[in-house]
């Protein structure tokens, strides 16, 4: 059976069948199965898996409920009748045209899909998609001096350090910020006791335009393809969803302000058999994306061009700034709310759009912006302020297929937009849709569009391979099968509680030989099942020892050796690990800590006490004066690969304090950021499963109160090096 159309578009709904998924299905009305033949009773059941799918994607709505909201229509709309010309900010002699190999990118990405060419401005296809959202962007951009209060403020406001009592108790303890060093937090705020005009609020707009496109600035636009870093080609899955990125690239042979727009929101514009619905969907996210970059951008050459009159502000600020009593330091997601009265967003864009070539659907407006749902989409350098508080949840409703119709008409912006200003756009969605509370922060760890100074969380998965083919599997080698073998015995182990690893040199010399054939392989089938059966395993090591202790609770009394032979498990698992992915992230090395943290004393546990004492050991010496031994002694303990993540995170703090021997800055604060945000991870939340062990949190506390102490002192000796610079 031949495909769908829609089928063709966003994907079949799984394999063997011929639609989407997504295709609006008809009422599905009470009837008596008896009355119903075979065949009817499986398409009957048929659509109502289709409709929980399509509740799954789309926050509880049918496409067909979508679709009698006119959210989602086929049907003929206006053609777009915009006649103005392209901003000069993103006129296509702006648009890179070659590659600077010496960063690393081997040249410009290739169109594929049957298309010529590359994903570059000079190309006639690429070029043409672009067209109307530039277009659009620009009608948009040069009505932004409505804007008045946020637009003149972002230009020429005031800035105010931010109020005591909304920061964080400490900057460190902000998960989600990476950088050690903060700039000092500030609020933006329109000038106060000052009156402006449209006029002169249009006049400031040109003159920072003015200053972007200078040779100061060099404003230059690119795409980028999902997983890889623009600027050096290098690998980054972690921004596979991002929609635009803005840099300010200093270390290049020219200075210059770089955005590049992901294809991924273009690329189903090169499709020819869109509707006029879900071309002009695609259209005006793209140029809200636009949009968005510019905002961030723009913050940054307004900072620019003030350093050039108070060069003592380039030791000052440099982060983006909150905007009034916003709680969270996102200038473009600012601007969209503030536009649109919530932040458009496309319809199932972290779930079907997972497909680069799927069309736009159709948009949702989401608010409150100042919800924690925007927390993982904001500025990674500045933290969550405390006030006002977040929202736990947030609302979707959807766009009319109307308001987008309408946004890329002439009439429009010449009648309702030029009469009534941007508030026309804040009345144009449905009055239907849907609301979603959020029991804890981890459930909206979504990304987006991400900002100047963004770095990818701390922790990310490092056992990820792709699955292999059952023909790669079929041609594992003899020895790779052995090796397979070694792992799936150790997941048996774990899941009875039987003994694997005697003693460390064994350990060593086993995992040693199981690695050197997976590094010998030029298949991944080997490494893949390392990986899938590594993760079973620290599955049933967690229940084994919940296990182990509900029944010394029940027996009242404490199994040492049962204890002993789990816990020399989760030291061989540790080196096994950190040998196979090279570090201690992901979050089975979390439960490897937990786990054994929850079988342990730090005092009376013979196997955690030795390593105990070659911390304390450390910080003696540290103590008594005997800086160099400490770094040393740090460093061994670090490289061990038995280490626990306590004391590896633990060390790595006790380093960042040798100034004395380490007189790097830079470096002492990479090792301060890495200890605390593993202390913070391995000390938990009170009452959320994982909490760190009554026994450990002492000692956990302990360096994280170190690190909350040497953080001010790094943050004002990295200022007095930036200032000397």
């Amino acid at each position: 059976m031949a495909v769908t159309q829609m089928g063709l578009k966003y994907g079949v709904y799984e394999d063997g069948h011929n639609c989407s998924g997504l295709t609006p299905l008809y009422s599905l009305f009470p009837t008596s199965v008896d009355r119903l033949s075979l065949r009817e009773r499986l398409v009957e059941q048929q659509n109502k898996y289709f409709e929980e799918f399509q509740k799954s994607q789309l926050y509880g709505f049918t496409t067909r409920e979508l679709v009698d909201l006119d959210a989602v229509s086929s049907r003929y709309l206006k053609s777009p009748d915009l006649s103005n010309d392209i901003h000069r900010l993103m006129v296509q002699r702006r648009w890179e045209t070659k590659i600077d190999v010496s960063s690393g990118r081997t040249g410009f990405y290739p169109i594929g899909n049957g298309y010529p060419g590359d994903w570059v401005a000079s190309n006639p296809i690429v070029w043409t998609a672009m067209l109307p959202c530039l277009r659009l962007a620009s009608r948009m951009i040069m009505n932004f001096h409505m804007l008045t209060l946020q637009f003149d403020a972002l230009l020429k406001g005031d800035t105010h350090p931010v109020a005591g009592n909304r920061l964080p108790p400490s900057p460190l303890q902000n998960m989600s910020s990476a950088p050690v060093f903060i700039p000092p937090k500030t609020t933006l705020h329109t000038r106060n006791g000052q009156s402006y005009t449209f006029a002169e609020t249009e006049k400031e707009r040109d003159e920072i335009f003015k200053y972007m496109i200078s040779a100061k600035m060099c404003l230059r636009w690119g795409f980028h393809i999902p997983t890889e870093d623009p600027l050096n080609g290098q690998a980054d899955p972690v921004r596979d969803r991002v929609h635009g990125q803005t840099y300010w690239d200093s270390g290049g042979p020219r200075p210059a302000l770089k955005i590049h727009i992901n294809i991924t929101n273009v690329e189903p514009l090169l499709n020819q058999n869109l509707t006029d619905s879900e071309r002009l969907n695609g259209q005006f996210f793209t140029a809200v994306t636009i949009l968005h970059e510019i905002m961030a951008s723009g913050r940054h050459a307004t900072w620019m061009a003030r350093c050039d009159q108070d060069f003592n502000l380039h030791t000052n600020v440099t982060g983006n700034p909150y905007f009034e009593d916003e709680t969270l330091a996102e200038v473009g997601f600012s601007m969209e709310n503030n536009v649109f009265g919530g932040i458009p967003e496309a319809m199932g864009d972290n779930s079907y759009r997972q497909d680069q070539n799927s069309p736009h659907l159709g948009i949702w407006s989401t608010a409150p912006f100042m919800g924690l749902s925007f927390v993982h989409m904001s500025d990674k350098v500045l933290p969550v302020l405390t006030h006002p508080p977040l929202s736990k949840y947030k609302t979707v409703f959807p766009y009319q297929v109307t308001f987008i119709e309408d946004m890329h008409q002439e009439e429009f912006w010449e009648g309702a937009v030029r009469k009534y200003g941007l508030q026309v756009f804040h009345s144009r969605v449905s009055l239907v849709g849907a609301r979603i509370t959020y029991l804890d922060a981890d459930h909206c760890k979504n990304s987006r569009r991400y900002r100047i100074g963004n770095h990818p969380e701390v922790f990310t998965n490092n056992i990820n391979t792709e699955k292999p083919t059952p023909a790669e599997l079929q041609s594992m080698t003899p020895q790779e099968r052995a090796s397979s073998k070694y792992v799936q015995k150790l997941v048996q182990s774990a899941k009875f509680e039987e003994a694997f690893f005697d003693i460390s040199a064994d350990i060593h010399k086993e995992v040693d030989d199981v690695l050197r054939v997976i590094s010998g392989s030029g298949s991944t089938a080997a490494k893949w099942q390392q990986q899938h059966y590594m993760k079973l395993a620290v599955g049933y090591h967690l229940a084994a020892a919940q296990a182990l202790l509900g029944s010394e609770e029940t027996d009242g009394t404490i199994y040492t050796d049962r204890r002993e032979n789990l816990l020399r498990w989760n030291k061989g698992v540790r080196v096994f690990i950190r040998k196979l992915t090279g570090s201690s992230d992901g979050e089975e090395f979390r439960t490897l800590e937990y786990v054994r943290m929850l079988l342990s004393d730090p005092e009376t546990t013979p196997s955690e006490a030795v390593e105990m004492s070659s911390l304390q050991e450390a910080t003696d010496l540290y103590t008594s004066g005997q800086l160099a031994a400490c770094l040393q002694a740090c460093t061994d303990l670090a490289a061990d690969t038995e280490c626990s993540l306590f004391v590896e995170a633990a060390a790595r703090v006790l380093a960042a304090m040798l100034q004395a021997v380490r007189p790097n800055v830079e470096d002492r604060a990479v090792d301060l950021h890495y200890g605390y945000n593993r202390l913070a991870m391995i000390l938990g939340k009170p009452g959320v499963p994982g909490e760190c062990p009554e026994a450990w949190k002492p000692s956990v506390n302990t360096f994280l109160t170190a690190c909350e102490d040497l953080y001010p002192q790094l943050q004002a000796e990295y200022m007095q090096v930036q200032a000397a610079a």
